[in-house]
């Protein structure tokens, strides 16, 4: 493994959230090539030339993270959901975005998340084992995986505020236009009082 990888996933590691129940670091993974199926279409990949915006930032979330930009492959495909997901192939992240996400989120809240689902490719989140399908505590893990890569989103952005902001628009799928934010009263309204 390269040392900008492994720094990487040592940094990330100390981030994740205890709720992940792993006693040391993972450090022999069995990570197979080719997950994502290269006759899929990813979308418009970013890149300097066509989306130097979005190139940029891509670029300085993975240098928070001490990571290579050329271990990170983005791609924004169209779309009316504000959604993010994490692959792999070849050895590389890929993360694509939404357009509708990318005009809804300011550049700190698109920090965020793609920090976020880094996160999730830095903390082997793919390949680590899950309890059975449909258990509580199959769900718990899963959640608890979600809060560490939040945790990551959050150094990518390096503003709570900002943060607060990603996770309240891509969850409502509404924009600045009509939301205030606020966390607590966010919070209150996900749970029940219980």
């Amino acid at each position: 493994m390269q040392p900008d990888l492994e720094n990487a996933r040592g940094f990330a590691h100390q981030l994740r959230f205890r709720g992940e129940f792993l006693p040391d670091r993972p450090t022999h993974l069995a990570r197979p090539e080719g997950v994502v199926q290269f006759g899929r279409k990813l979308g418009l990949e970013v890149t300097p030339a066509v989306t130097p915006r979005l190139s940029d930032l891509v670029h300085s979330v993975c240098r928070r993270f001490g990571l290579s930009r050329e271990r990170v492959r983005a791609f924004v495909h169209s779309s009316a959901d504000l959604q993010a997901i994490c692959s792999m192939a070849e050895g590389k992240c890929l993360i694509e975005l939404t357009s509708a996400l990318v005009e809804h989120l300011d550049g700190e809240e698109q920090a965020f998340v793609i920090g976020h689902e880094l996160g999730h490719f830095l903390l082997d989140h793919h390949y680590l084992p899950l309890p059975p399908a449909s258990s509580l505590e199959r769900y718990s893990v899963l959640r608890a995986r979600e809060i560490s890569a939040d945790r990551l989103g959050l150094v990518a952005c390096a503003n709570p505020e900002a943060a607060i902001r990603a996770v309240i628009k891509t969850f409502s799928g509404l924009s600045d236009r009509h939301l205030r934010f606020d966390a607590s009263a966010f919070l209150r309204s996900c749970f029940d009082e219980e």
